[in-house]
């Protein structure tokens, strides 16, 4: 059941790699060989899975590990449907800045879902050999993300994506964003405007 549910979070992380994003020029070197570490991690990944007793509870975990990495996957591919990225290490300037949906809250919402995708694959296995190769893909996306933040800092946004850095955390999300917007939402319940 966990290799089916990985492959198919993986294999639609591999899709919208090809459909949700936009390649200016040539596919930089960088996503090749992120793409191949991808297609490795996926055998390893769905063969130890296949392979691996699993207790309930590390059953659940990888479920919910699982979810998470769904819904911030979806709600990311939502919220760009109509002005897709360019993909990872593209040396494009950013034209423009997301902000809403998962974007309030953490400014790599792909990056995070493709981490906690891996993640779960090794709670799920008890795998320590999951685990390092979850850190080989999360050091790869990391590395994409800061050349992003590079590129947002020498465009003509870099103001304002220095503020969006105070909000948003890189991959997970900074406490003090969620509990304003926590209390914002119930207060503004309360106490409506009109």
């Amino acid at each position: 059941m966990m290799a089916t549910t990985c492959l198919v979070l993986l294999g639609m992380h591999a899709y919208a790699s090809k459909t949700r994003f936009r390649v200016q020029g040539q596919i930089p070197f960088r996503m090749k060989v992120l793409g191949l570490s991808f297609v490795v991690g996926l055998g390893v990944n769905v063969s130890a899975l296949a392979r691996a007793r699993m207790s309930a509870a590390s059953t659940a975990e990888a479920g919910v590990m699982y979810g998470l990495s769904l819904w911030l996957f979806l709600a990311a591919c939502r919220v760009n449907r109509q002005r897709p990225l360019t993909v990872a290490f593209s040396h494009d300037v950013p034209q423009h800045l997301v902000r809403v949906g998962p974007y309030r809250y953490v400014r790599h919402p792909f990056y995070g879902a493709y981490c906690v995708t891996w993640l779960a694959g090794a709670t799920a296995a008890h795998s320590v050999p999951l685990l390092l190769w979850s850190f080989v893909m999360a050091i790869q996306y990391a590395q994409a993300a800061r050349l992003e933040e590079r590129k947002f800092a020498k465009s003509s946004m870099a103001d304002v994506y220095r503020d969006y850095c105070r909000q948003a955390g890189m991959f997970l999300p900074r406490c003090k964003t969620i509990w304003r917007h926590s209390v914002l939402r119930v207060l503004g319940a309360m106490y409506p405007l009109e």
